[in-house]
């Protein structure tokens, strides 16, 4: 009587275990599963397939997984993949734990895309569940992360698209196998235009469970390369998330620092070809850059940048130090070119051919205001040895300069030479797009300047309405380099 009894009892479990997995893999839970989806996440969810293969660690499989895309966004779907597969233990899930043995994607396509109203397609807008989901379950450091023993992503693809920045990208993301069997990496490459100029990004990192298993730092690479503009950022971090820990170099270079403010939004001043190195620390919104090195044409600096995202616009805060400031690097500030010709870029050799037609002193270079309107600043420049030419024997330069909100202040600027010094102020009021450079000896304007012509960057009399650029006649022009 007990075998028969035992006999049954398994009998309607088995029976009982059919039923469920003919429960779950059925149509009807398929379209439950989409309309949920579709709730939490704010867009249509389709999926083509799903079976569950139940256990202590249960593995579900979902065949062609598709999201659909914001309204006004150009690609048909934000999410799609071909398949997901995923091993995760049920008893830790109780405790809100999620541990994946094994995660699968084959062929997931991401479209993220911001249009020109700065709407993003993936905001908490378009979706309040997911955001309000995404902030409550968000790593707050590394060991809080899912655990996921083994990740494989293949023949993915990512796309971001701006159409304010004029920036498309679009490239794969996928898992690499590292050197004899060490960890997979993740590895992602991006190529694409970044108003009109080429950009490509390639990304590696350390594997998903190195995140969580182990207490060894995590390794990041990081190239970008914006036209000519070269950026790395390579070393490991004992905290991704909090940014702890770091031990992180970045370099930048390039023809001229004023071409980075369409890739990093810093409104670098024109120079010669340089190159910048430093450690890179950040603190909860601010990045800094110390131990910096930076050498631009024939000159030297060094000294720490900081930027405050805390407030907006950001603030930049620089104090800068050289031993060796050759004075014709700085002549790309009013848009002349420096003394090698042989590195200077096309740009910069084109506007100084046109004073030399003309026999003007300094080219007739327009402000780009926009940029004195992106980022508040503070910076001094202390260059404890010039080198100057023979008409005009500058031996030092000193310098502070503050943007605040549009306007700009250069006090003071002072300049030693052999048996005295020169001392005083620039200013500059950059709020409209045509700004006024006021006596420099008064603070900035409030009242709205005259219209009539732009900005330039040629020499200027001081007054409240755009002046004329100042020719001097070529017989009359100073000898040497200017």
């Amino acid at each position: 009587m007990l075998g028969w009894s035992v006999g049954a009892l398994a009998l309607l479990i088995g029976l009982a275990g059919v039923s469920v997995y003919v429960f779950v893999s059925s149509d009807y839970v398929r379209a439950q599963m989409e309309t949920r989806a579709g709730a939490v996440s704010g867009r249509k969810t389709t999926i083509a397939k799903i079976s569950i293969d139940w256990g202590m660690t249960s593995r579900v499989h979902l065949d062609k997984v598709e999201v659909a895309n914001a309204d006004w966004g150009k690609a048909e779907h934000m999410f799609k993949a071909e398949q997901i597969d995923l091993d995760i233990r049920v008893w830790p899930l109780l405790r809100g734990d999620f541990i994946l043995p094994r995660l699968t994607l084959r062929k997931p396509e991401i479209y993220l895309e911001r249009n020109t109203q700065d709407e993003l397609n993936w905001s908490p807008k378009e979706s309040p569940v997911v955001s309000g989901t995404a902030q409550k379950i968000q790593p707050k450091n590394r060991y809080q992360t899912p655990l996921i023993g083994q990740l494989e992503i293949n023949d993915g693809r990512l796309a971001y698209m701006d159409a304010k920045r004029k920036l498309d990208l679009d490239g794969t993301v996928q898992t690499a196998t590292g050197q004899a069997g060490a960890e997979s990496n993740a590895e992602l490459s991006l190529k694409g235009r970044l108003e009109g100029q080429p950009l490509s990004l390639h990304f590696v990192g350390g594997s998903a469970l190195m995140l969580r298993e182990t207490d060894k730092p995590y390794p990041i690479n990081l190239d970008v390369a914006y036209s000519d503009t070269k950026l790395a950022v390579k070393g490991s971090l004992q905290d991704p998330f909090q940014y702890k820990g770091a031990d992180v170099q970045l370099s930048l270079s390039g023809s001229d620092l004023a071409d980075i403010f369409p890739l990093l939004g810093i409104p670098g001043p024109p120079t010669p070809p340089y190159r910048i190195t430093g450690k890179l620390h950040r603190e909860p919104d601010i990045w800094r850059l110390v131990d910096m090195a930076w050498h631009a044409g024939d000159s030297d600096l060094s000294g720490e940048v900081a930027i405050d995202q805390r407030t907006k616009p950001s603030r930049l805060s620089a104090r800068l130090v050289s031993q060796r400031l050759a004075f014709a690097d700085l002549a790309p500030l009013v848009g002349a070119a420096p003394g090698k010709p042989s590195n200077v870029p096309a740009q910069q050799r084109q506007t100084k051919a046109l004073p030399e037609a003309k026999g003007d002193l300094f080219p007739n270079v327009p402000l780009h205001v926009e940029r004195l309107r992106a980022m508040d600043m503070d910076v001094t420049l202390d260059a404890k040895r010039v080198l100057a030419p023979a008409y005009l024997p500058v031996q030092a330069i000193a310098a502070r300069v503050q943007v605040e909100n549009g306007q700009a202040l250069v006090r003071s600027l002072d300049m030693t030479f052999g048996s005295g010094k020169i001392t005083g102020d620039l200013a500059v009021d950059a709020r409209t797009d045509s700004p006024a450079a006021p006596p420099a000896s008064s603070p900035p304007p409030t009242t709205r300047p005259s219209r009539s012509s732009p900005a330039t960057t040629s020499a200027k009399t001081p007054r409240t309405s755009s002046p004329r650029p100042v020719s001097i006649p070529r017989h009359r022009r100073p000898r040497g380099k200017s």
